[in-house]
């Protein structure tokens, strides 16, 4: 839904860039990516030195230029100068409820934003586990707190747990079955 373009870099060439090394990958926001990609009728140029850093993002090079994409907390690990004046562009984007990643291109930072968009049927099943009886209904996501919290209301959840792994979202569910 958003490209913030860093220093140096234009809305087209994050996308270009980012959409060269999120082809690699079949990650939902590398997706998403190659979809804004498409949509836009863009083209990604070659990359070389591909490489998935798992919880981290991904890294390439294309065109003598050093790409990393991956969480925003993440970025100063791969560009000393990656976490510059950026924090309150990203609590901007998580509190409007999107899901952000951060693309490092040589050293300048751009943001994209993504938002999850609700299926069809979420409401009516919600709606049908009330009427079954159910009184807590907690949403358990990988996404960040902001997201999280902004996602839970508009659903009007009594609660949700955020920035957990699969594992922690299995352990979760063994909880809140036990406490609820």
């Amino acid at each position: 839904t958003d490209v913030e373009p860093g220093e140096g870099v234009d809305e087209v060439e994050v996308l270009q860039l980012a959409g060269a090394v999120e082809r690699s990958s079949n990650h939902p926001l590398a997706t998403a990516v190659a979809s804004a990609v498409s949509e836009r009728g863009l083209s990604t140029p070659h990359l070389s030195d591909y490489e998935s850093l798992p919880g981290e993002g991904a890294r390439a090079t294309v065109h003598d230029r050093k790409i990393w994409i991956g969480r925003p907390e993440l970025a100063a690990r791969y560009s000393p100068s990656g976490r510059d004046d950026v924090e309150n562009r990203i609590r901007r984007l998580r509190s409007a409820g999107k899901t952000t990643s951060a693309v490092l291109i040589d050293d300048s930072l751009s943001l994209l934003g993504f938002e999850d968009t609700l299926r069809a049927d979420a409401e009516e099943c919600v709606q049908r586990l009330r009427r079954q009886g159910v009184r807590h209904l907690s949403m358990l996501t990988g996404d960040h707190e902001l997201v999280a919290a902004r996602a839970s209301e508009r659903r009007r959840l009594a609660g949700f747990l955020a920035e957990l792994s699969p594992e922690q979202k299995l352990a979760a569910v063994r909880r809140l079955k036990t406490e609820h």
